[in-house]
């Protein structure tokens, strides 16, 4: 499946990653600017195709480390849950397409 990665998702994406294979294909995309699709706007946007197991991989990753880090002791949502969020939003926004 296809998805468009703004820059700062990415980087997001890459400080919570646990997968070795996941991170490097990560990493690999940003250094290929052929994946870097140009829009009008001056935020970077990344072009990423990633299988069903990737995304499922990520997903676990993802999921664990909100419900790790993601609550702060009154269990009401942090910085680092409401980032997680975010991500996981935009990937469900393409699975919903």
């Amino acid at each position: 499946m296809k998805f468009e990665i703004p820059k700062s998702r990415l980087e997001t994406i890459e400080k919570y990653l646990t997968d070795d294979n996941l991170l490097e294909k990560f990493r690999k995309i940003k250094e290929n600017t052929s994946d870097l699709k140009k829009y009008e706007s001056p935020n970077k946007v990344y072009e990423l195709e990633l299988s069903e197991t990737e995304i499922e991989t990520l997903f676990d990753i993802l999921t664990d480390k909100l419900m790790s880090d993601g609550f702060d002791e009154d269990d009401e949502i942090n910085y680092t849950g409401r980032e997680i969020e975010s991500i996981i939003d935009l990937f469900n926004y393409y699975e919903d397409q």
